[in-house]
């Protein structure tokens, strides 16, 4: 479960320097 939050945060965060 915590890994699955993890993974959400970190898909923002990738989000964002993409950008």
């Amino acid at each position: 479960m915590v890994m699955k939050a993890t993974t959400l945060l970190n898909s923002r965060d990738i989000g964002a320097l993409g950008r």
